[in-house]
Order: structure tokens, then C-alpha cells, then sequence
């Protein structure tokens, strides 16, 4: 009995984490939107009034813009993850064609290696 009542539970919990799988064409779909929106940035900041400026500043630079009054510049401390990718990918994207892709390859983030001496445990 214990076992079936189990099995029934495992059923029932594998049935919610397959309704939750998100549909590959609504994936598809908001990465062809980001990337169209990404693409229209200028577009976009141009036709914004100020508070939707303010809401794009926080989206693209979620650490914050800074007005630095000496230079008369503005600074940021980080960049949106997903925009920083996108930057990288069109700015490469020109030479790229004529090369190979390795630019792409260097930039991307470090995988620490793996060592040869054995993993202790309970040291």
C-alpha cells in the first residue's frame, strides 16, 4: 500500500512539473521581441517621455546612473546582463563575418578547469 500511494504521488508531482514547461514558440516569441526591442533602443528612448526613460534606464542599467558634475558625465556601475550580451554580439558581428568566431568564444565567461588531484571529503 505504501508504495502505491508513492507511485500515485510521483505521478501526480511529474504531471505539475510538466505543466509547467514553458512552450517553446512563447520562448521563441519573447526572444524575438527582446531582440527586435533591443534592436530599437535608440527609437524607443527618443519616443519615451521622461518617466518611461527613467523606467528604461533601470532596466538597462539596474545598478543605477550616476551624474558625475566635475566631468559632466554620466556613469553606471553594471549593465543589464541580457543587453551587455547583445552589445557584444553586434559590435563583433561586422568583423566576425570576416573572421572566425573565436572574438565571441574569448568573451564569454570562464569555466574553472577541473584538477587531477582527488576530491577529500570530511577533512
Amino acid at each position: 500500500m505504501t508504495s502505491d500511494h508513492l507511485n500515485h504521488k510521483i505521478q501526480k508531482i511529474t504531471r505539475e512539473l510538466d505543466s509547467g514547461k514553458p512552450i517553446i514558440s512563447t520562448l521563441e516569441n519573447m526572444i524575438e521581441n527582446s531582440l527586435k526591442k533591443a534592436s530599437n533602443i535608440n527609437r524607443i528612448w527618443t519616443s519615451s517621455d521622461t518617466e518611461n526613460k527613467k523606467n528604461l534606464c533601470r532596466i538597462l542599467f539596474p545598478g543605477s546612473v550616476y551624474y558625475n558634475a566635475e566631468n559632466h558625465t554620466y556613469l553606471t556601475r553594471e549593465m543589464n546582463k541580457y543587453f551587455a550580451f547583445i552589445t557584444t554580439l553586434s559590435n563583433d558581428y561586422g568583423e566576425n563575418k570576416k573572421e572566425t568566431s573565436s572574438k565571441i568564444s574569448k568573451k564569454s565567461l570562464p569555466v574553472p578547469e577541473s584538477r587531477l588531484e582527488l576530491p577529500t571529503f570530511g577533512l
